[in-house]
């Protein structure tokens, strides 16, 4: 065995993180129905709908061995809080020029922000920088020309009722996101 150096390490384990309230299939039918012809448009690379979620917050990528600690983060946070309404689920693109994701976003949200900041602080995560923290669901990317945006309703309203722990992997299309658990509000 050859050792090159005191410091030299094994790389640590990471897994990309991400806490998010995951869209239910009533909800994905509601959207797929109301949002037909774009998502049908060969400019965009459409998302697994089962992956579809309003994210909570980004953990980035996280040591392997911290996932426990979140859980037990995400569990004392879902006791403390309450369901609450996310407003006016519109479906727009981003940025407004030059677009290259299809979403649908919602009105921003005292409570979601409160939450994003609670998360964040419990799991020793940085907060988003963007503020006000704009909630929405990603429906598709596209690294053509696509037109943009804003409109129409989809969504009146969203109860943000769970948080769920979400594992994101690269795929030959992207990224897959699978649930690791999940904990009801209130």
């Amino acid at each position: 065995m050859a050792i090159f150096g005191a410091s030299a390490t094994l790389p640590m384990e990471t897994t990309r993180l991400f806490i998010a309230r995951a869209v239910n299939a009533k909800e994905r039918q509601l959207i797929e129905d109301a949002c037909q012809s774009e998502l049908a448009s060969p400019a965009w690379r459409i998302l697994a709908p089962r992956s579809w979620h309003v994210t909570a917050l980004f953990l980035g990528d996280q040591p392997t061995d911290r996932i426990p600690k979140i859980m037990e983060a995400i569990a004392e946070q879902s006791q403390r809080w309450q369901a609450f309404t996310l407003y006016d689920g519109i479906l727009s693109t981003m940025p407004s020029t030059e677009p290259s994701m299809l979403w649908i976003r919602f009105r921003p949200s005292d409570e979601l922000q409160s939450l994003h900041a609670e998360l964040a602080q419990r799991t020793d995560t940085p907060p988003s920088p963007h503020s006000p923290f704009l909630p929405h669901i990603t429906l598709a990317r596209t690294n053509r020309s696509a037109h943009a945006i804003d409109g129409p309703l989809v969504m009146p309203s969203m109860n943000f009722d769970e948080l769920t722990l979400f594992r994101s992997d690269p795929a030959p299309r992207g990224r897959v996101h699978s649930p690791l658990a999940s904990w009801t509000l209130g």
